[in-house]
């Protein structure tokens, strides 16, 4: 019920998209094995989301909030065979916003009744 309710109050704020970019598992080969092929990444997109920008001096660095659903995020990890979608976040290369790629610091999983409803992304250049 309150996953459903999170859709719903992000969907009614404007929801709108982000991208992670995620790094793909090497096929277990001697070259990559050796490092000389590079690693893959991919482009997830996750929806609904809502994104909060701070409030950035002239010479600060951009730093945003993401509130993603969880049902989408859970979804977007567990299609790439992670349990935690917390930590699949938190392994990812890095959120893309605004034509940058921010490092994501930390996420925050807000749970109501035993079940996750709601995820904090926060990341900043």
């Amino acid at each position: 019920m309150a996953q459903r309710a999170a859709e719903s109050m992000l969907r009614s704020l404007g929801a709108t998209n982000v991208t992670v970019r995620v790094v793909q598992p090497n096929p277990g080969t001697t070259a990559s094995e050796l490092g000389l092929t590079g690693g893959t990444f991919e482009d997830v997109v996750l929806y609904p989301v809502v994104v909060r920008s701070t409030a950035m001096a002239q010479n600060e660095t951009m730093k945003v909030e993401v509130l993603v659903s969880a049902t989408a995020a859970i979804a977007a990890a567990t299609a790439r065979g992670f349990e935690d979608a917390a930590t699949w976040l938190l392994e990812a290369h890095g959120l893309l916003y605004g034509n940058k790629l921010l490092h994501i610091d930390s996420v925050i999983v807000d749970h109501f009744a035993g079940s996750e409803y709601l995820y904090h992304i926060l990341a900043s250049e």
